[in-house]
């Protein structure tokens, strides 16, 4: 099968659809009960293969659908430490699509995988619809507290990529989004830094609960309460190939990441945010200071990390 479909199918014709009217129905139930209850659903899309009804793709003109900004690694990496060859998307599917360089693959097939994750995306956004349509519908609205959140992010070409598993922004930052009753700015988007790991504790303090004392994570209410806020001074990602070990911190600024293998450093990567927002250009080795000072901070951060 290829890394994507556009079947004219209604909604119900992908497992999604199936999953929102399950989520409906349950919904329902939930409020028929009136306790308090806590509801997790699970879509599967945007994930591989990029299979969406055809109204979602017809949603997109694949002519006008640009191309990552910089695909090719990063300078001054060694991508066989720090990226790889895109097999989740490449190896697993029987695909005409072919490699044109470390990972990448041409202009036109670009747009079309990228057409495949808009629609994917697009589909999966009218289910989450229809879920929030229901807590409407019932009068749930109110007091019920909505947490939209992925696991990871995904390159689009990016970096030389089509898949997650590295420790470059475009995988590691991933989506979220709380809405709670009272919000004073909802809708409002922040920069302020954050963690999945603060979820925890988000939600226990804002439903009234003793969070454990061990959680490593902290309330996002502050910047739920003011998107201005700064939030966390940094953010903390990790990632294992084999015996080969990453670990990354996001600053406001930059990105630091070192790869190694016990004791043995194999590659150190900063980036700077303000200037090169794409992660193109490792600058480690012309600001050794700074990349420096970044892993001083991540090693004593990296600890609270928890293998996957």
């Amino acid at each position: 099968s290829p890394q994507y479909e556009s079947a004219d199918v209604e909604d119900t014709g992908y497992p999604d659809g199936l999953i929102a009217n399950s989520a409906v129905e349950k919904l329902a139930q939930l409020k028929q009960r009136d306790k308090p209850f806590f509801f997790a659903v699970g879509f599967y899309k945007p994930h591989l293969p990029f299979s969406a009804p055809k109204k979602y793709w017809d949603l997109y003109d694949r002519d006008k659908i640009g191309l990552a900004p910089h695909p090719e690694p990063p300078e001054n990496v060694n991508p066989r430490i720090s990226l790889h060859r895109s097999g989740e998307l490449l190896g697993n599917y029987n695909s005409p699509i072919e490699r044109t360089g470390f990972g990448n693959v041409s202009p036109a097939d670009a747009r079309l995988l990228r057409h495949g994750y808009y629609a994917a995306t697009s589909y999966a956004d009218a289910q989450v619809g229809k879920v929030l349509n229901a807590l409407d519908r019932l009068d749930l609205r109110e007091n019920t507290i909505v947490v939209l959140w992925g696991d990871h992010g995904w390159h689009l070409g990016d970096n030389g990529v089509w898949a997650k598993h590295t420790l470059h922004e475009k995988a590691v930052r991933s989506a979220m989004i709380v809405r709670t009753p009272g919000m004073s700015a909802p809708g409002a988007k922040t920069a302020g830094l954050t963690e999945t790991i603060d979820l925890y504790p988000t939600l226990a303090d804002l439903s009234g609960l003793d969070a454990p004392g061990h959680l490593p994570g902290q309330s996002l209410r502050p910047l739920i309460q003011d998107p201005n806020h700064p939030g966390k001074t940094g953010a903390v990602s990790y990632w294992k190939r084999g015996k080969r070990i990453g670990r990354s911190l996001r600053t406001d600024r930059y990105r630091i990441t070192r790869y190694h293998k016990g004791d043995e450093t194999l590659q150190v990567e900063l980036y700077d945010h303000q200037q090169d927002p794409q992660e193109s250009v490792n600058i480690a080795d012309n600001h050794p200071e700074q990349a420096q000072r970044l892993l001083k901070r991540l090693k004593r951060d990296a600890p609270t990390m928890r293998r996957p």
